[in-house]
Parts: C-alpha cells; sequence; structure tokens
C-alpha cells in the first residue's frame, strides 16, 4: 500500500507513543491508541482516530477493536517487557503487514524481532549511529536500515575488554564482526585501528551479520572464564 494511506497503531502511549500518535495525527493519517492507563488514554482520545484502554497482557485485550486493519503497529512500550513481547506476538497473529517495536536494550530487541518485529528502535543506539553518520559523511547508516542480513548493534564495553585493544580482541576474526566506533567522555572514535584500547563505561558500536551477533554473547561470556 502507498504510504500515504497507511493506518496505524500505536500500542503504549509514554513520552514517545504519545508524541508518535499525535503527530501522524496531525499529518492527516488514522491513528489507534492503546494504553493501559485510562487517564492518558482520555487525553488522547480527541487528537487519534480512536483511543482504547486495554493492558496487552491479558488474554484478548486487543480483541474487537479493530487492530488487524492496520497497516503498520508500533510497540512504544519498551519499559514493559512482558507487554511488548505481547503486544509483539499479537500484531504478528493478526498478520499486521508492518510490525516495529521499541526496546530497552538490545538483548530486548532481538527479542522482539524473534517475536515478529520487522524493525526494533533502540533510541540511544540509533542516536549515536547517526552521529556517526554524520561525522564520517557517509550513506552506510541508511543502506544498513533497508539491510535484512547486516545490522549495527550498541552495546556497554564487556569487562573482559576494558584496556584490551580492538587488534587484542579481534572480533572480525572470530565473529565477523567489526567495531565502527567507541562512544566515551571525550567524543565518538570513528572506525577505531588495532591499538585503540577499550576504556571503562565505553560504548561500543559494531557492524555484522544479524546471525553474527546471535554468538556475541557467549563468545563474552566464554572470555570471562
Amino acid at each position: 500500500m502507498d504510504k500515504k494511506n497507511r493506518s496505524y497503531a500505536v500500542i503504549g502511549c509514554g513520552r514517545f507513543g504519545r508524541s508518535l500518535a499525535l503527530e501522524l495525527a496531525k499529518l492527516g493519517k488514522e491513528v489507534l491508541v492503546v494504553d493501559a492507563n485510562a487517564e492518558l488514554v482520555n487525553e488522547l482520545a480527541e487528537g487519534v482516530t480512536l483511543a482504547v484502554q486495554a493492558d496487552v497482557t491479558q488474554e484478548g485485550a486487543l480483541d474487537g477493536i479493530g487492530l488487524s486493519n492496520v497497516d503498520v503497529a508500533i510497540i512504544a512500550m519498551s519499559g514493559n517487557f512482558e507487554a511488548s513481547v505481547m503486544a509483539t506476538t499479537i500484531c504478528r497473529e493478526k498478520e499486521i503487514p508492518e510490525i516495529i517495536a521499541k526496546a530497552k536494550d538490545t538483548r530486548h530487541g532481538r527479542i522482539l524481532h524473534r517475536m515478529g518485529a520487522m524493525k526494533v528502535i533502540l533510541p540511544e543506539r540509533e542516536q549515536g549511529i547517526r552521529l556517526a553518520h554524520t561525522l564520517t559523511d557517509s550513506s552506510i547508516y541508511e543502506h544498513l536500515r533497508m539491510s535484512e542480513d547486516f545490522s549495527m548493534e550498541e552495546f556497554p564495553v564487556p569487562n573482559t575488554w576494558i584496556d584490551q585493544s580492538v587488534g587484542d580482541l579481534d572480533i572480525r576474526k572470530s565473529l565477523d564482526i567489526s567495531i565502527v566506533a567507541i562512544m566515551r567522555d571525550e567524543g565518538l572514535v570513528i572506525n577505531p585501528g588495532p591499538d585503540e584500547q577499550f576504556h571503562a563505561e565505553d560504548i561500543v558500536y559494531a557492524l555484522g551479520p544479524n546471525d553474527a551477533f546471535e554468538g556475541l554473547d557467549k563468545w563474552v561470556k566464554l572470555r570471562e572464564e
């Protein structure tokens, strides 16, 4: 369907979900919002097409509200792990064409992806990658957003990596994952060389095949033993 005519469901009306739903409505889109908080639902009722109070963790809570008729569902409740997973599963079962979910971290994001989310939003990760994209004047980020096989991952530096260099770890050889940037207090280190050492509290940005990231946690744990 043409993007101009798509309808939307926003499940979870926190700050992110609320602003998204209202902006979509301002753009003339049909928007269904769902939240367990009656006060939030009442506040949004006049600004969107339909506002429904429902607890997605309760069986059948999303039945009969027209959810299966929307073209895009955005799961915007990253703070509630159970609810976000349940909502993503329900949207997949209702065969909604496009499902987007907000996650609190990469592990949460991987689970949501397995449950049926086509795209996972990690706000801090997105911000960091966009900054790297801007600083390097490269279009790689836009290409990656369209890729089903590769992705960027953001994660706190593991304790066993601190004071070791990129070359010492040689993650690319072990996992086919490349360290493309390191965020620290002094700023963003783009394309760190093999002698670049990891510091405590670093945030690591890595690029690689989606399958390779499945083994990253196991690889880190093995190095801790």
